[in-house]
């Protein structure tokens, strides 16, 4: 006997329905759904991804405009006018948008589930690798799906105790312990995502470094995920950042450097070197709440550490390097970077606050002031969407070494969703991987060490 794959006909009207009667219910509704295959429904499915379109573009909608745009994209002989009637005259309210939207995920997910166990089933005889990713998936979608059932909910009154005990506490706030960074909102939130851009050469990469190294000292554990820079080298500008007066150049070089065939130049003297030996031994013992991978590739295999190491803070740097194995726009790849991380973070999952490193579109360089705006972002619209705060580090001086100075640096919080949107000068110096709170400390720190 052939089993009907799980599906709610009446949930999915409900929710189409629902996005007639009142276009701001579709916000509500993506919450759940994820795009338009959560729909069971093939029809249901078309109407959805118009809804979805005409949303994105900010245009109002109603049953004849859907109407017609759907003969528009699917030609005139369509017959989703019936469909789109029959949704509207279901007079769902979109007071319960959620709830319907709930539903029909919920039912996505068992459908998901059922043919996922069919792959797994095929794969466990042929490659254990493909089946372990499969396996990755699959645990994830169970979750996902545990946490809509009935027995997750909460009553009310334990969730505004829990409010009180994040009030009394500030627990779901992550200092940074930078006064420039904490400025904006106070730090970072456990369960939110901070997007960090800069254009190459900026110090996006040493910021979250020392982020980290910040982070640490106050008690906190960090996961980094180096997939640009090597594990290596950002110990090197940790044991520079924690010098007195060691030069990145010099570390990064190493002692000796290759003067002509044969013969070496010393770089780093006898008791340079005695420091960094005497630096590497303290930090092996002050950083050991530091998890740092250079060999993670794909987004399954980060999140199974990320659940393995229950960190306070996780870094990703730079998430365009995440590897998909398939062959989708990278917008929606970096789409699901996005929501999976909101998804993981969420204190009912994981409880940990989320910084990632983007890298921004090379057209900023062409402008008249090349001061990084939410446009930049590399395929940047789901980022300006999903982050609770977005960061930019601006170093003029890698634009025009006449117009900006050496020292001079702007970090610009361009959205920040519970705190000020704001430009804060510092100072840099990035031979010494330091951030200042002037850029005059920079200028003096600089000219001890000349």
């Amino acid at each position: 006997m052939n089993k009907v794959n799980p599906h709610d006909i009446d949930a999915e009207k409900s929710v189409i329905g629902a996005a007639l009667i009142d276009n701001d219910s579709v916000d509500v509704s993506n919450t759940w759904i994820i795009d338009e295959n959560d729909f069971y429904n093939s029809d249901n499915k078309k109407i959805w991804t118009v809804i979805l379109e005409l949303r994105k573009k900010k245009e109002g909608f109603d049953s004849v405009i859907i109407n017609a745009t759907c003969r528009e994209i699917y030609g005139e002989n369509t017959p989703l006018a019936s469909i789109i009637t029959d949704c509207e005259e279901f007079t769902p309210s979109s007071a319960n948008a959620q709830y319907y939207a709930r539903i029909v995920r919920k039912k996505s997910i068992q459908r998901q589930i059922i043919a996922g166990s069919r792959r797994i089933h095929d794969a466990g005889y042929e490659d254990f690798e493909k089946s372990e990713e499969m396996l990755n998936k699959q645990a994830k979608l169970i979750r996902e799906l545990q946490d809509l059932s009935p027995s997750k909910r909460k009553e009310f009154g334990i969730i505004v105790e829990e409010a009180l005990e994040s009030i009394e506490t500030g627990n779901n706030i992550v200092p940074y312990g930078i006064p420039f960074l904490d400025g904006p909102a106070g730090g970072t939130s456990r369960g939110g995502i901070t997007v960090l851009g800069g254009r190459p050469g900026h110090g996006k990469t040493t910021l979250a470094t020392y982020m980290a190294t910040k982070f640490i000292k106050s008690g906190y554990t960090v996961l980094m995920l180096n997939r640009q820079i090597s594990n290596v080298e950002i110990i090197k500008k940790i044991i520079t950042m924690e010098s007195e007066n060691l030069s990145y150049t010099k570390v990064r070089k190493g002692r000796f450097i290759q003067r002509t065939k044969g013969k070496n130049l010393i770089n780093l003297n006898d008791a340079e070197m005695l420091t960094i030996k005497g630096l590497a031994e303290e930090i092996s013992e002050k950083y050991k709440n530091l998890y740092m991978f250079d060999n993670i590739r794909t987004l399954p295999d980060t999140m199974k550490e990320i659940q393995r190491i229950k960190p306070d803070v996780v870094i990703d740097d730079y998430i365009q390097l995440i590897k998909f194995n398939d062959s989708r726009d990278r917008r929606f790849q970096l789409e699901e970077v996005m929501l999976e991380y909101e998804w993981e973070s969420k204190p009912s999952n994981n409880n940990f606050a989320t910084i990632l490193l983007s890298q921004l579109n090379r057209d900023i360089e062409k402008r008249f002031d090349p001061r990084p705006k939410m446009a930049d972002f590399s395929e940047g619209g789901t980022i300006e969407q999903i982050a609770e705060t977005a960061l930019f580090v601006f170093y003029g001086y890698v634009f025009d070494h006449t117009a900006f100075r050496i020292n001079q640096m702007e970090i610009i919080s361009a959205k920040t969703r519970y705190g000020v949107i704001s430009n804060y000068p510092v100072g840099y110096n990035g031979d010494r991987c330091r951030f200042y709170t002037t850029e005059q400390d920079a200028i003096s720190d600089r000219i001890k060490n000349e």
